[in-house]
């Protein structure tokens, strides 16, 4: 398999924190059909990875990211630190469309990133096959079933409004439910190597069991499509935080 270089989406000039506040919410209600993604612009990456930039970039992420390139994986990895105020769209919208899986990376200031809960939300409003990690946190704290993310949350409603961050929350709730890996478990090197493996296998054989290594109680994506009513204006239900734990 040929190997694709890093790609970072497109520079912009925009102010980040003038862009940050006027443009709301706007990646979760572009255009979603994957199925038109992958027919014009074919497998463009096997991988995409969405993780918070000075958490793990010069890390773990940096790391597992040669790992699956080495392995002939193709990645695109964004950070939002690389091209600050942006408009989420052009490149990063069609990676994640093309993409035939999105690992979202978990860490502890994961949620104060409006960039990452934007790429996560959209990647479930994509139906994408998503494989969780939890770098430094645990699954119930993505859960919110902690404190850990609730102060981020809370900054990003006084901002943007109560819906949207609903939509985060049910978003993290929701993948968090989804079997992955907890770096808790095991060294940086096994883990990664466990992970690169499982890629492969998905990648080149189809999907198989999920390793006993993996965390969490429930199979990808259609576990989670639950939370999300497609036929809304935004993609998602608004539900509250005690209808998903019902479903926990």
């Amino acid at each position: 398999m040929a190997k694709r270089k890093y790609s970072d989406a497109p520079s912009a000039s925009t102010d980040s924190s003038d862009a940050e506040s006027s443009r709301g919410d706007k990646f979760e209600v572009l255009s979603t059909n994957r199925g038109d993604a992958e027919s014009s612009l074919g497998a463009e990456y096997d991988v995409f990875l969405n993780f918070r930039g000075p958490d793990t970039r010069l890390n773990f992420t940096d790391y597992l990211y040669h790992a699956m390139d080495g392995a002939g994986i193709r990645v695109f990895r964004d950070d939002e630190e690389i091209r600050k105020g942006e408009a989420i769209k052009g490149e990063l919208e069609r990676a994640i469309k093309s993409s035939a899986i999105c690992i979202a990376i978990f860490s502890r200031n994961y949620a104060s990133s409006a960039w990452c809960l934007r790429e996560l939300a959209y990647m479930v409003n994509c139906k994408a096959k998503i494989l969780p990690i939890f770098f430094d946190v645990e699954p119930k704290d993505v859960k919110l079933k902690t404190e850990l993310y609730q102060e981020d949350l809370q900054k990003h409603e006084e901002q943007l409004g109560s819906e949207v961050v609903q939509r985060w929350k049910d978003a993290l709730m929701g993948v968090a439910r989804i079997k992955g890996w907890d770096l808790k478990d095991t060294g940086q090197g096994k883990l990664i190597k466990s992970i690169v493996a499982e890629v492969s296998n998905k990648l080149n054989k189809g999907d198989k069991k999920l390793p006993d290594s993996l965390v969490g109680i429930k199979d990808p994506v259609e576990d989670v499509m639950h939370l999300i009513d497609v036929g809304s204006p935004h993609g998602f239900a608004i539900l509250g935080r005690d209808s998903v734990a019902r479903k926990s």
